[in-house]
């Protein structure tokens, strides 16, 4: 199977939250060592996400392919670090819409 190919399944795109501190462990740095720079991002909530698909570990943890943007930490910079196709814990997703979705 190719990278981000899901082969014969097809693409869910369902709008989830993603919970970063759940995918990035958060690690306290002592402050000396730590200096803020224009690459420092911001893990400590939650972000929009796209749930792609399911995968299952052979431990049998499930893990969503999710597509996210995670802001940087600096106020002033605009924009935001884009990435697609990431595997993701299951708990660190929760749906952004509850039933079933409505097509217009």
């Amino acid at each position: 199977m190719r990278s981000g190919d899901l082969g014969s399944r097809r693409r869910l795109n369902r709008p989830v939250w993603v919970k970063l501190p759940v995918v990035f462990h958060q690690t306290q740095y002592p402050p000396g060592r730590f200096r803020w720079d224009d690459r420092t991002l911001d893990v400590s909530g939650e972000v929009r996400g796209t749930l792609h698909g399911w995968f299952r570990a052979a431990t049998g943890e499930w893990y969503g392919l999710v597509s996210y943007a995670i802001p940087y930490a600096h106020a002033e910079i605009t924009g935001q670090l884009q990435l697609e196709d990431q595997l993701v814990p299951a708990d660190a997703l929760r749906p952004r819409l509850y039933g079933r979705e409505r097509r217009a």
